[in-house]
């Protein structure tokens, strides 16, 4: 569980799209939670991996709309990033511990 919210993150980030990231990780994740002998929810994964894309996406210097507010604003797209990236990764880290501590 906490490669499917992470590795999409650093996905999305990198990329700067999140549904780029969800599409091309979430078969990755979901293989082998339906594979035999495996206990594991593709539900679950599924969620994970989203949530992780967009995290990384929201907090990537090279997304269209951190592109956009900066040009509006003025900022550099770092500064936008240095603002939201501390809440948004707290964010998934604690999203992560709750799955992988099965509160949620």
């Amino acid at each position: 569980m906490p490669l499917a919210g992470l590795v999409p993150a650093g996905f999305g980030f990198v990329c700067g799209s999140g549904m780029a990231s969800t599409q091309s990780l979430y078969g990755f994740f979901y293989e082998p939670t339906v594979s035999p002998g495996v206990d594991g929810d593709p539900v679950e994964v599924g969620a994970m991996v989203s949530v992780g894309s967009a995290v990384g996406r929201t907090m990537s210097p090279v997304a269209a709309v951190t592109l956009m507010t900066a040009s509006m604003t003025g900022a550099k797209p770092f500064e936008l990033v240095r603002r939201v990236a501390p809440p948004l990764l707290a964010g998934l880290l604690t999203a992560i511990a709750l799955r992988v501590l099965r509160v949620v």
